[in-house]
């Protein structure tokens, strides 16, 4: 490799802005805490930013998970193409809200090391990542190894909305906002 081609490390993450039907959700039905889901439903309806959740495309974690169960998924769901590592709330609460999600794509260590220093700055919130790119797709395919079913964060929110799991307020903005 030549020194012109030498790629200077990243000194921030990029965002980018993904629609809930290109994300494939952890399997956390409905969700872990009702309580931070309102408060991001309420930060979202003052126009509050809400701070990016943490990604990775789906063909780095692809080659881990059963191709029996994975490809099938992949065949009805085109356009699902990144896995969250972080951030079930704040995508769920976009999806109800009709927004698009704002994410960083975590493709290396060094993408760790920033994600860090953004907590430290408050521009990303807390991380469930300990240790290093390769710990984190290790643990993401444990998770679905041992939940081994795939949905997007549209199919979980719907799902909320259809079981009733979601107090009745949000679940009449959603359909509110949907029907228009």
């Amino acid at each position: 490799m030549k020194n012109s081609e030498v790629r200077k490390p990243k000194e921030v993450l990029e965002r980018v802005f993904l629609n809930s039907n290109q994300i494939i959700t952890l399997n956390d039905f409905p969700v872990h805490s009702e309580k931070a889901l309102k408060a991001y439903v309420e930060m979202d309806k003052k126009g509050l930013k809400m701070p990016p959740v943490l990604v990775v495309r789906k063909s780095v974690l692809e080659p881990f998970l059963a191709e029996e169960i994975f490809n099938p998924f992949v065949d009805s769901h085109p356009e699902a193409e990144y896995f969250i590592m972080d951030g079930s709330h704040r995508t769920t609460t976009d999806c109800l809200n009709g927004n698009q999600i704002q994410a960083v794509i975590i493709e290396s260590n060094d993408d760790i090391e920033l994600a860090f220093k953004e907590v430290e700055n408050g521009e990303i919130f807390g991380l469930p990542i300990n240790g290093s790119f390769e710990k984190c797709i290790h643990d993401l395919a444990n998770h679905f190894g041992d939940k081994p079913y795939f949905q997007t964060v549209l199919e979980k929110t719907e799902k909320m909305v259809k079981e009733k799991v979601l107090p009745d307020y949000i679940i009449k903005d959603y359909l509110k906002r949907k029907i228009k």
